[in-house]
Parts: structure tokens; C-alpha cells; sequence
């Protein structure tokens, strides 16, 4: 099997864009609105950790307080 290294993983957050689109918004906006569509469209846990810790991460930088869909586990 040949070897991948430098190329990105095949699996997990399918569409980058979106993802840091996502966040440019709710730095924009201050709402988390975006980051929360692609939350719930996500059935993968480790796409969800991401947006989990992207979304407090963002809530901490801009001073507001934690959606409630990044505090669950």
C-alpha cells in the first residue's frame, strides 16, 4: 500500500469549506448558527468533537456564552 503522507484524510469533516466557512460566520455574525447545521448533520463522534471544541473555542474569543449543543459529550 502505498503511502498517503502530506494528502489530507479521506474520512471526517467531508467539506472543509464548509467547516471554516462555519467558523468565519460565527466570528462574523456572533452566532453559531452555521456551526450548528453542520453539528447536526454530522453522525460521525469525531466530526462532532470538532465542531464541540470549535464552538467553545469561538464562544471563549468572542466572550458569549457556550451554545448548548457544544457542551454535550
Amino acid at each position: 500500500m502505498r503511502s498517503r503522507a502530506g494528502r489530507p484524510a479521506q474520512k471526517g469533516v467531508p467539506d472543509w469549506v464548509a467547516f471554516f466557512d462555519a467558523v468565519d460566520e460565527a466570528r462574523r455574525s456572533r452566532s453559531f448558527d452555521a456551526l450548528s447545521r453542520l453539528y447536526h448533520r454530522s453522525r460521525r463522534t469525531r466530526d462532532r468533537a470538532l465542531l464541540n471544541a470549535t464552538a467553545r473555542a469561538l464562544a471563549e474569543e468572542l466572550k458569549v456564552p457556550t451554545p448548548w449543543w457544544a457542551t454535550r459529550p
